[in-house]
């Protein structure tokens, strides 16, 4: 018999991002990153509808799109993970699993920078001030734009 329902899920980890995703069966997928040798740890799951279930792991990762990383990982608290879950299901009874949410890793603005450009970014980054690349990247774009008026 088929399971009745996906899990959306939080994987923690001691010491760094927090992965987000869904699964059937999330435990298995925990044992999978252990198996890597990550310290990972289950941090939540929530039972949602199999019909729905990539629609709400997309609608959390657009809502924590500014801590994206890479993938299903993101820089934040696994409070701030369930928080971002909580409002998708909350949520999900508008969701039409015919229109699913665009992945980030396909249409994140970083798919189309050269190689590296990501990489001297964090570089220039004012870390004492936390300063996020999406921040950077917005405020890069703001500048040019303004330069560009002000020539025409």
């Amino acid at each position: 018999m088929a399971a009745e329902h996906a899990y959306l899920y939080v994987v923690g980890t001691t010491d760094g991002p927090t992965k987000i995703g869904y699964s059937m069966a999330p435990a298995n997928r925990l044992k999978a990153y252990q198996r890597e040798g990550r310290k990972a740890f289950l941090a939540g799951q929530w039972p949602v509808g199999r019909r729905i279930a990539l629609t709400a792991e997309r609608y959390v990762h657009w809502q924590l799109r500014e801590h994206h990383i890479r993938g299903e990982w993101f820089n934040v608290t696994q409070e701030t993970a369930a928080k971002a879950i909580e409002a998708a299901l909350a949520k999900s009874a508008e969701f039409d699993p015919e229109q699913r949410i665009p992945s980030l890793d396909i249409h994140g603005s970083h798919s189309r920078l050269p190689a590296g450009t990501l990489d001297r970014i964090d570089l220039a980054l004012d870390q004492g001030a936390n300063e996020k690349r999406s921040d950077f990247i917005r405020d890069a774009i703001e500048r040019e734009l303004k330069r560009r008026q002000r020539k025409t």
